[in-house]
């Protein structure tokens, strides 16, 4: 009779301990991001950076390949033009996993390297190559060192990882400017 005692109290322990692992869990956005479309489902889009005086662009492919109830695969695929010479990108493939740990940052980490003002959020619709498509858009400015970036970043849960629009804007230490735009979604 002792050792059954034993072993229920070993077995209640483990699922208490269990139990409060699982609380430290949480959904993981990147996941439900994607949880939403089929495999083989993709978001394409062209990047366009320019900096010191020189241009460079890409055209990004985030493809769904794999999405089971515990994680979602997301393949990325590419080319970029440098000074006029296009290079392949390899493809790279990210898990999501569909609950991720709960991390508390201290908030003296975060701001020590980059002072952020409170993003401004707001609905707008905009119109890209994939079509007119009503979004979130959220505007940051950040300051870093004695440069600033000014961010904006349209998002949509129609779009397979949301991410609709963004441009990014740096003026020191270098002046850069970026942009991402869809260009397709590619239903299977």
């Amino acid at each position: 009779m002792r050792p059954i005692l034993s072993l229920m109290v070993v077995l209640m322990v483990f699922a208490f301990a269990c139990t409060a692992f699982a609380q430290d869990e949480i959904d993981n956005p990147m996941y439900q991001k994607w949880a939403t479309f089929k495999v083989g489902t993709a978001a394409k889009y062209k990047q366009v950076t320019e900096a010191a005086g020189n241009k460079t662009e890409s055209e990004i492919v985030y493809t769904l390949v794999e999405l089971t109830p515990e994680k979602a695969v997301v393949e990325m695929s590419g080319s970029m033009v440098i000074m006029g010479n296009k290079t392949e990108m390899p493809k790279t493939k990210m898990e999501h996993m569909a609950k991720v740990k709960k991390i508390e940052m201290p908030a003296q980490v975060a701001t020590e390297t980059v002072e952020a003002a409170k993003p401004k959020v707001s609905e707008e619709e905009v119109e890209v190559p994939a079509g007119k498509i009503k979004c979130s858009l959220t505007e940051t400015e950040a300051k870093v060192g004695e440069g600033a970036v000014y961010s904006k970043i349209w998002s949509s849960d129609e779009v397979p990882g949301t991410m609709v629009k963004m441009t990014s804007t740096m003026e020191k230490p270098i002046k850069s400017d970026t942009s991402i735009t869809l260009i397709e979604v590619i239903k299977p």
